[in-house]
Parts: structure tokens; sequence; C-alpha cells
């Protein structure tokens, strides 16, 4: 990820998830801002996410450390909301800077018929507590259409691409990184179900698409 902004994609980032036992490790915040510093990764660059069991296993033992890496610049998300037991009055004391839609509740989108009270839920409590929407698990177009009325501005899944290889992230970073905000229709899903890896994660842009 250093050397993709060192090309002068200063506008990647990248995306880290935190179990339970890293967390309640010693040392864990040192070590993590050690490792960011040693690949020369600015720390504005990246999000830590946590699921909501893993934040609230022991609060008063992860919520410092998340403390700590938020002043250094990290981002926190809490990774795969509306699937744990976190409350809205804790979710508001929380140093987080956004919720991430678990992929189960974006599949519910079909077409223009499905159940989306969730996903609309979800949106607002990001909505009234002024955090990030993010989502996993975005298949086919009717569902990124969706969640961008949402105000959901990065996502993963399949509509965007399968994981690839860090050499072939190179390239498209090399091409046209970004999406056109009306991509043509995705291929259907050769694996479903099956999530996307960290690395070919991709955030859409009003800037000009790939062609061809």
């Amino acid at each position: 990820m250093a050397n993709w902004r060192a090309l002068g994609h200063a506008d990647c980032r990248l995306s880290v998830n935190a179990s339970t036992q890293q967390l309640d490790q010693a040392g864990f915040v040192r070590r993590f801002r050690r490792a960011l510093d040693a690949a020369g990764l600015p720390h504005e660059a990246v999000t830590l996410e946590i699921t909501e069991n893993a934040l609230m296993h022991d609060v008063e033992l992860v919520v410092p450390k998340l403390r700590s890496l938020r002043r250094w610049g990290v981002r926190v998300a809490i990774d795969n909301f509306g699937t744990g037991y976190s409350s809205l009055d804790r979710l508001r004391r929380l140093p987080i800077d956004a919720l991430k839609i678990n992929r189960g509740f974006v599949e519910e989108v079909r077409g223009t018929s499905g159940d989306t009270r969730a996903l609309d839920a979800i949106a607002g409590i990001a909505q009234g507590l002024a955090l990030d929407l993010l989502a996993d698990g975005i298949e086919n177009a009717g569902q990124l259409d969706y969640l961008r009325t949402l105000g959901c501005r990065e996502g993963q899944g399949f509509v965007f691409d399968e994981p690839v290889t860090a050499d072939t992230v190179t390239e498209l970073l090399a091409t046209a990184p970004y999406l056109d905000r009306h991509p043509p229709a995705p291929t259907p899903n050769p694996r479903p179900g099956k999530p996307l890896s960290s690395d070919a994660r991709v955030a859409y842009s009003p800037r000009p698409s790939r062609k061809g």
C-alpha cells in the first residue's frame, strides 16, 4: 500500500481486521504503529476493522487502545455491524469512525424488491451519529445503487472485481482505478458468497473510469 501511494495514488487506504486475541495483547498499539512506520504508510491511510463482539468483549481494555490509535490518525470501523449486541447508548460513546454493514443485510436487496429495513436502520444510525457507512458483500448493480442512496461511499464485493494479486492491483492503478458512477451490470458471480480480499476493495469515485 505504501508503494502504491508513492506511485501517486495518495487516496489509497488499507483496511486491517483485528481479532479479540490481538486487541487483548499487551503492546498491540505500539506494534501496530511500528508496523505502519516501518512500511512508510501514513497512519491516516489505515482503517482498523473490529467486530461488535470483539469491541464489547472487554470495553475497558479495548476502548483506550482505539482512542490511542485514533489520536495518531488511524480510522476505526465496526465490522459486520448489525450482528453483535452493542447498544445505541454505548455505540455513541465509542471511539469509532465508521459502521460496516454485514453482507447478510446487503443480500436482502434483490432488484426492486427485498427487505431493506435493516439497511435503512443502520444507515440512519450512521447518519445520526455522524459516522461513515461502509458495506460488505456487494454482488450486483442493484445493491450498489441502493447503498449509494443510503450514503454508503465505500464497499467491497464481486460487483467490483474478484480477489486479485498485488501485481494486478498495481496494473489497475496504472490505468484507471476509479469506477464510473454507473458501472455496467456485472457478470454472474462464479463463486457466490466468497468475500473479497482486502487488496481488491474499491472505493468508487466520480473520476474517469477505466475504458474497454
